[in-house]
């Protein structure tokens, strides 16, 4: 239905499960049941990603929905994990300035400054990176709350930022903000090389689905799939 709504590639089919609720120390379900369905569909959407050209032209993937509650941290976070399983340098960057959710998979990750404070100027990149327990994987919080996350992501600090992650990282993975109710993934969209929709069965209206996407692509966004 997806697909045939907006005329995207469906990358991945990945089943609704409690698996993904882990409320203690955060695990990849491709580690703690690497042989589900739910593991299969993480890495079939891997693979829709690699397929999609050379590493060095899809670094840079950006993970939206049109609306909230949707699983795109699930996803971002998920996907970020199968990087680094594959033994990719992976960084997995919360870019929803305005309700970020990273934090409840990695509580590290509060309190402390994130890719706010740096792009405010108040942090020196190499400060706000946090280690996981997956050796190549490592995360950026949002930081403190902006009360003006527009006017930050309009600014060249983001393209800088993104330069000098660059050289160090093989998958930047940017967990964002919805589409419909702000413009900050607009912004980011431009940026970054893929954009992933991540859409939810029986919740994303049709029409906010194709509306994201027209949005995405007036953007200038080069939308990978659903």
């Amino acid at each position: 239905s997806a697909e045939e709504a907006t005329g995207l590639t469906c990358m991945a089919a990945v089943p609704a499960s409690s698996k993904f609720n882990r409320k203690k120390q955060w695990e990849s379900v491709l580690e703690h049941d690497a042989h589900s369905a739910n593991a299969e569909a993480i890495r079939n959407l891997r693979a829709s990603i690699v397929l999609l050209g050379k590493q060095e032209r899809n670094k840079v993937l950006l993970i939206t929905s049109a609306i909230p509650g949707e699983g795109k941290t699930t996803i971002s976070a998920e996907l970020a994990a199968a990087f680094a399983m594959n033994k990719e340098r992976t960084l997995l960057i919360d870019m929803d300035l305005r309700r970020p959710k990273l934090t409840e998979s990695f509580p590290d990750l509060k309190g402390t400054p994130g890719i706010v404070e740096v792009l405010a100027g108040q942090a020196e990149l190499d400060s706000v990176f946090h280690d996981t327990h997956i050796n190549e994987l490592k995360v950026m919080g949002s930081g403190d709350k902006a009360p003006n996350p527009s006017e930050l992501l309009h600014e060249g600090e983001f393209v800088e930022i993104l330069e000098k992650l660059s050289p160090q990282f093989d998958r930047i993975i940017l967990d964002s903000a919805p589409v419909l109710p702000v413009a900050d993934s607009r912004l980011l969209a431009k940026h970054a090389q893929a954009v992933i929709l991540v859409v939810r069965s029986r919740k994303t209206p049709i029409g906010a689905m194709m509306r994201a996407r027209d949005l995405l692509s007036a953007a200038g966004a080069k939308v990978g799939g659903v």
